[in-house]
């Protein structure tokens, strides 16, 4: 049972924007609250919490960055599902180490991820099923994922000792860390979630919906401003709201 307590009081401000010159395909904040930004182009960009560029790196594959995950302080994982490879970038966003997908046997890999455990987590479409590969490269399991609907799969991501995949259709599926499916949480819409502060946070098109992934019987939604956003992205009191070329930050009055 799914039981959530929504808000729809609350008054929102304005704080700031950031406009940028390329299409935005993909969006992720580490833990110091700087934002990446991945571009139709293939290239990353990131931003301090004034807005202000720091770094970049450029892809060399000019296709669409799927998958920015920042989390880790060592190393930056980017996915491109155009052309099936993973990247890993040290944490002066300088050294890229790339691995193509389809060298692993796999036939086709909608989602990728980062693991917990100096690892990289495959949503492998063609046979619907989830691998796990070690750092090497070696294939550590498979689970068939047959007994789920998969066919909007949007995000994943290894949080704890959990992996957590999101279905922009059917909602969230939460597996153990051996690839054991433990619960679903049924919200239609988003495409995209964070985790902060313990919570994961994702957006449906009109409300932010928060939860406990350990306690997902619970979620709490507030009603996001009035236009037309991708997702949404959270920072101590402010929300980051995505557009295709521009980062609107509000707040709650």
């Amino acid at each position: 049972m799914i039981s959530t307590l929504a808000a729809f009081a609350q008054q929102w401000e304005k704080v700031d924007s950031l406009s940028v010159p390329y299409k935005i395909t993909s969006y992720a904040l580490d833990q110091d609250g700087k934002i990446y930004l991945g571009s139709s182009d293939g290239d990353i960009f990131r931003y301090d919490q004034e807005g202000i560029e720091d770094k970049v790196f450029s892809g060399i594959n000019f296709s669409s960055v799927t998958t920015i995950e920042p989390w880790n302080r060592l190393k930056l994982f980017l996915f491109y599902r155009e052309n099936q490879s993973i990247v890993y970038l040290d944490r002066f966003v300088a050294t890229a180490t790339t691995y193509q997908l389809n060298n692993l046997g796999i036939g086709f890999t909608s989602l990728s991820t980062i693991g917990v455990d100096n690892s990289f987590w495959v949503l492998e479409s063609a046979n619907g099923e989830l691998r796990k590969y070690s750092n090497n490269k070696a294939l550590i399991f498979t689970t068939p994922l047959s007994m789920i609907n998969l066919g909007n799969a949007s995000h994943i991501r290894a949080y704890q000792n959990l992996l957590i995949l999101l279905d922009s259709k059917n909602g969230f599926y939460l597996f153990d860390q051996f690839g054991n499916l433990i619960t679903e949480i049924p919200i239609n819409g988003a495409s995209y979630f964070q985790i902060y502060n313990k919570k994961v946070i994702t957006f449906d098109g009109e409300m932010i919906i928060e939860f406990d992934p350990f306690a997902p019987s619970k979620t709490t939604s507030i009603k996001a401003p009035e236009a037309h956003y991708q997702g949404v992205l959270k920072v101590e009191d402010q929300y980051l709201f995505i557009q295709d070329q521009r980062v609107v930050k509000f707040k709650l009055k």
